[in-house]
């Protein structure tokens, strides 16, 4: 008997049986996609950041609870997070009046919705950090010079973000309206980030953060550093303001 023969006798013996599976799998693909559909449907759109000034302190509630929805923000990837929040540092956080209001509805906002933003905050850095610190340990240690310009690019890049989120303080500071819980500084940050890793990337990320700790100690007991690092956080703002949106 050929295999073709055989085949086909065991399916007529056993036809039930594979109609009960065929249906059973058809009824799962149809279930699966039907969640897909309906999960799709619940995701909370991409907020409209190009609309013109006038209307854009009208999106301060959508742009938090996008942020603040397991299914918003989150599910996008760190490079589309960063340009999300960056595009809203730079359209309605960018004027006084729908500054207040997105720092006022991060206030009203749940814990539960709080701490999905802490929680994709957290995630994003760490994955910047790890990268980081892959970077700094490819770099020989005999290059000094080379790895203390990518701590002090580190340094500069945290503060001008600081500053980003901070604004004029007060109603209008996003960072202690998002960030509630967390350090505001870079060696608060990666001192918190290291206290939140373990195992293997916690052994790579070391590295880097003992170097930043050093290098923020020598930076605070030298003027000439001080103002070094403060025309690099300058630049870095100057960057931002000239690029539509991006650091």
């Amino acid at each position: 008997m050929s295999l073709n023969s055989l085949l086909a006798s065991v399916i007529h013996r056993h036809r039930n049986a594979v109609y009960s599976v065929a249906g059973c799998l058809g009824a799962v693909v149809l279930v699966g996609g039907a969640w897909l559909a309906y999960d799709l449907l619940r995701r909370p759109p991409l907020p409209n950041l190009d609309l013109p000034q006038t209307q854009q302190v009208q999106l301060a509630d959508e742009v938090a609870r996008f942020m603040a929805d397991a299914r918003g923000w989150r599910r996008l990837s760190d490079p589309e997070r960063k340009r999300f929040m960056h595009k809203v540092l730079h359209t309605i956080a960018a004027h006084p009046e729908g500054r207040r209001a997105l720092a006022s509805e991060f206030r009203r906002l749940a814990p539960r919705e709080k701490e999905t933003i802490r929680q994709t905050l957290i995630e994003t850095a760490k994955r910047d950090l790890l990268e980081q610190s892959r970077e700094f340990n490819r770099t020989s240690p005999h290059r000094r010079g080379a790895r203390r310009r990518m701590v002090d690019r580190m340094i500069a890049g945290g503060e001008a973000t600081r500053q980003l989120m901070r604004g004029h303080g007060g109603e209008s500071d996003l960072g202690e309206a998002l960030s509630e819980g967390t350090p505001r500084d870079t060696e608060g940050w990666v001192r918190y980030l290291t206290n939140h890793t373990s195992g293997t990337d916690r052994q790579q990320i070391e590295p880097l953060v003992n170097a930043v700790q050093d290098r923020i100690r020598q930076i605070s007991e030298d003027p000439a550093e001080r103002a070094r690092i403060d025309q690099m956080v300058r630049q870095v703002l100057d960057e931002f303001d000239h690029s539509g949106g991006t650091i």
